[in-house]
């Protein structure tokens, strides 16, 4: 910045005028070499040239530290969902697991890159300023002291804004899982007709949104003018020395000139430090909801049973949700060629008591055991069994059948059809168009009895030996629940099975639990 001055003024004596120490000024003055201008500019080429490659340099690394930050953070609270303990996950909010997986970990990546940048705007303004004291202690010292307020006003704009933000992470969550309640629920709003209702509770969160984002943007805007909030202090400062000292007790204007180019680049680089701090304020709001998502515990770490599983026992087995106990003291068996169906009142645990022999609860007290068809016997809480769910609700995911059947599994298209022989779906799959039919809106447009057979498919195609239906007959006409309950009697021949139902069955060598 000197010697683009001493160029516009002619010269290089600005340089030796200029009060910069030694180490500094000795170089610059060999290397200009007397005062010649064509020295000064190739000099001062090479410099700019430096810094220009410098500063590319520091923003690629930049929007590389930000991709990866990224990728890793939406990767990793994407696993920890996958893999969450399902007695934590049962109730949460798909909205806010999407926002916190999406919105909130980029805003992160963000925050972290923000982290960097600040390091290295403090070390270059650290750099500068160290320059301009060196120079002159007094005058860096008097500029200081001016700018000592502007600090503290910019320090409490940063608390606020770390306040609102927190909030602003809050009411975007929020706002994600209201929506998907209902995206989700469409239908349901579709025939309900009371779309004002639907809207006023899908866009509740919007105006205290607005109200943040516009707080949050008057922050912004202050701590983005902090440069020139500077310059203006250090003028409105000068100004005030001259009023009272006067205008000979000024130091020379040379060093002041010095200085105050020292200090405008300390003062460019404390504005960069400003700017990344205020973005650390402003987006630390999302910490909250990714912090929260990388606590999920992951699911007991357990072996998996080596053989096929031929029967469940299940001996005095508790279990809680927070103080209510809903599993007391339950013993039951289960095993090939007899179904156990539990039955009882809505909210009394008979899926919670599913939950429990599947696996994927651990009991309070008490304890499950898989029997092999060896007749070794393992513990749920150091093995686990191969358990397919079927549910009322059959989720078919994005993709074709096949993809939904196999789940990524290298199954044979041989093996494929038999199961859905098996189960009396291969009929309907081969109207639809095939296997490589695709799945849409979660296969609503296929019938409840015909996703329940492809549910069932599903888990005999993943190698599953425990199965578990729930509610899988609720809703289907009295046909298509003869034919799901035949598919089932067949199955327990070679399956262990466990159905929860409301309605009354009468399967072949069933065993009855009232829960």
């Amino acid at each position: 910045m000197i010697l683009l001055i001493a160029v516009f003024t002619g010269g290089t004596g600005l340089v030796t005028q200029s009060g910069l120490p030694s180490f500094a000024l000795e170089p610059l003055q060999a290397l200009l070499d007397g005062s010649q201008l064509p020295r000064l500019l190739f000099v001062l080429i090479i410099l700019l040239g430096i810094s220009l490659l410098i500063r590319l340099g520091l923003i690629f690394v930049e929007g590389l530290i930000g991709a990866t930050l990224r990728r890793k953070i939406q990767e990793t609270i994407f696993k920890r969902f996958l893999h969450g303990d399902w007695a934590h996950m049962r109730s949460f909010r798909v909205g806010d697991a999407v926002g916190t997986n999406t919105q909130e970990a980029m805003v992160v990546s963000k925050y972290m890159v923000s982290a960097v940048t600040a390091l290295y705007y403090l070390l270059s303004a650290a750099v500068m300023g160290g320059l301009a004291l060196l120079a002159s202690f007094k005058v860096a010292l008097v500029l200081g002291c001016i700018a000592l307020p502007l600090a503290v006003l910019v320090q409490k704009i940063f608390s606020v804004q770390a306040r609102l933000s927190r909030r602003s992470a809050e009411l975007r969550n929020e706002f994600s899982s209201d929506i998907t309640d209902r995206f989700n629920g469409l239908l349901q709003v579709q025939v309900d007709n009371n779309f004002k209702y639907h809207e006023e509770r899908g866009l509740h969160t919007q105006p205290k949104l607005t109200s943040l984002d516009i707080k949050i943007g008057a922050c912004q805007a202050v701590i983005g003018s902090f440069s020139l909030l500077l310059i203006f202090t250090a003028l409105l400062g000068f100004s005030l020395w001259i009023q009272f000292f006067g205008a000979t007790d000024i130091p020379d204007l040379g060093l002041i000139a010095s200085v105050g180019v020292l200090g405008l680049k300390a003062a460019g680089q404390l504005n960069g430090l400003v700017g990344a701090v205020g973005n650390l304020s402003r987006l630390s709001g999302s910490l909250y909801p990714v912090i929260d998502a990388l606590k999920v515990p992951a699911r007991l770490p357990r072996q998996a049973i080596d053989e096929q599983v031929a029967g469940i026992e299940a001996s005095s087995i508790n279990y809680s949700y927070d103080t209510l106990l809903v599993i007391d003291m339950v013993s039951l068996k289960v095993k090939r060629r007899e179904p156990l169906v539990l039955s009882g009142r809505s909210g009394k645990g008979k899926t919670t008591l599913a939950n429990l022999l599947a696996g994927l609860y651990v009991p309070e007290a008490g304890e499950i055991v898989y029997i092999g068809e060896s007749g070794r016997r393992y513990s749920g809480n150091q093995y686990y069994a191969k358990v397919g769910f079927v549910t009322q609700d059959i989720y078919l995911f994005q993709g074709t059948l096949r993809e939904n059947l196999t789940a990524g599994r290298n199954c044979a298209e041989a093996e494929v059809w038999e199961i859905l022989e098996q189960v009396d779906a291969a009929d309907f799959v081969r109207q639809l168009g095939g296997l490589d039919t695709e799945s849409v809106e979660a296969g609503r447009a296929l019938s409840g009895g015909q996703r329940r057979r492809l549910g069932v498919a599903r888990v005999l195609l993943s190698g599953a030996d425990v199965l578990i239906f729930d509610e899988v007959t609720a809703g289907l006409d009295q046909a298509n629940k003869t034919a799901v309950i035949s598919v089932i009697e067949r199955l327990s021949e070679q399956y262990v099975i466990v159905l929860i139902s409301h309605d009354p069955l009468t399967l072949s060598g069933q065993t009855s639990f009232i829960v």
